[in-house]
């Protein structure tokens, strides 16, 4: 009996124990939230006698004289902006250019740029060019200037040229010019190609009076003009392939120039991607829009590593099995003509384009391959300058006609793309 009292004492001891440590655990949270509730209350019955009390007529006064003080000095200031858009005689381009690619690069920069005073902006060169004392109205160019000497900037990347020092510079010469009226300074290389009317939409969307930067700050991936296959692969040349983008789709509808639309021919189970203006891809299958809109890698990155993770960007194969290979068409002409309801609406058709020697990968899925009963695709359109003010910003696009297989005739598919519908979306019809 003594043994076992001795075990229920020290049961009840423990016991003890833990309600003390509880006790002595809870008093200080208790004491902590009286205080704070007290304080609360204190506060306010303070501020209840304060909003009771007249107000000093000379201190409410001065705070809404100060306010309306404020608000005007915004309002004058925001003015201009609201007011008068950004147009391209605010906008001053310094192009980097190299004597040495001139002859080949300057048909690139005649392609976009509009002569006569229509834009404003110089080209750096490292020494004087054949152009260099002609006037812009006889060359289609932007003025010729010559970067100032960088031989004193110390340079020690190994991997590096020394040209990085003059082109840096390039937005510094063309500001120490002091031109009127500047509100945007835009750098680009000799094979960059603009879209004017487009650039002037982004500015437009920024108050020209902060300290913006806008664009990358390096090339991370091959998109140099030089060093890509054209545009288009039956074009001439590379300048050339340009020039046909501008000389239809671009002054037609500059705005929807290469938007993305994705839609589906149901019967012959085909996804379609339009690239308008440009090119349109058929692959068979049900591909989602979301992994259509993401970038095939059809590109490499500048330092030709296949690594494709090094990229900013998420990036797709082009086909991830054989069946899923696209059929690939490109642009062949571009015309605007009447709509049906009234108004305006551009045509543009697409050729399908075969590689030399080109054989198509063998799959055993039961649909038909698109290679090989479509041919022509026609594409209608009616200008959208707003779209890049809208969100999605993504144009949908309806099939209204396709092939038939096994029946002989046109093989032709004829699509409708324009503004989403209420409710619309991408679906399998």
């Amino acid at each position: 009996m003594k043994g076992g009292g001795g075990g229920g004492g020290g049961k009840e001891s423990a016991t003890g124990s833990f309600l003390r440590f509880l006790l002595l655990l809870l008093l200080p949270l208790t004491a902590l939230y009286f205080f704070y509730t007290l304080h609360l209350l204190l506060a306010s019955a303070a501020s209840s006698s304060t909003a009771s009390c007249p107000p000093d007529p000379t201190a409410v006064s001065s705070r809404v004289s100060t306010n309306r003080t404020a608000a005007a000095v915004a309002d004058s200031k925001a003015a201009p902006a609201a007011s008068a858009a950004t147009t391209l005689q605010h906008v001053v381009f310094g192009i980097a250019a190299s004597s040495r690619f001139w002859d080949k690069r300057k048909e690139y920069i005649k392609v976009w740029w509009r002569p006569r005073g229509a834009m404003r902006g110089y080209v750096w060169l490292d020494r004087e060019v054949r152009e260099s004392n002609m006037s812009t109205a006889r060359t289609g160019l932007p003025a010729i200037k010559i970067s100032s000497d960088t031989s004193a900037f110390p340079y020690t990347h190994r991997r590096g040229h020394r040209s990085a020092i003059r082109i840096s510079r390039i937005v510094s010469e063309t500001f120490r010019l002091g031109l009127p009226g500047v509100r945007w300074f835009v750098m680009g290389d000799d094979d960059t190609v603009f879209f004017p009317d487009n650039l002037l939409t982004v500015l437009n969307k920024f108050d020209h009076r902060q300290p913006y930067y806008i664009g990358s700050l390096s090339e991370s991936h091959l998109q140099n003009l030089d060093v890509v296959q054209p545009l288009f692969p039956n074009a001439p040349a590379r300048p050339a392939a340009v020039r046909r983008l501008f000389s239809g789709p671009v002054r037609l509808d500059p705005a929807g120039i290469m938007q993305q639309s994705i839609c589906y021919d149901g019967a012959n189970r085909w996804t379609v991607s339009v690239a308008w203006g440009f090119a349109v891809l058929v692959s068979r299958g049900v591909t989602s829009p979301r992994e259509m809109e993401m970038p095939a890698r059809t590109f490499l990155n500048w330092y030709r590593r296949a690594d494709y993770t090094a990229y900013a960007f998420n990036t797709r194969p082009l086909a991830r099995t054989p069946c899923h290979k696209p059929a690939v068409y490109y642009l062949s002409s571009a015309r605007s003509a009447e709509a049906a309801r009234g108004g305006e609406t551009t045509v543009t058709r697409y050729e399908r384009w075969r590689p030399a020697n080109e054989t198509r990968p063998a799959c055993r899925w039961n649909i038909t391959d698109p290679d090989a009963h479509l041919d022509h695709i026609v594409v209608l359109k009616r200008p959208d300058p707003g779209i890049w003010d809208r969100s999605p910003r993504r144009n949908c696009c309806r099939v209204l006609s396709s092939p038939k297989v096994g029946k002989e005739g046109k093989k032709t598919m004829t699509i409708d793309v324009g503004v989403c519908r209420d409710g619309e979306f991408s679906q399998v019809v």
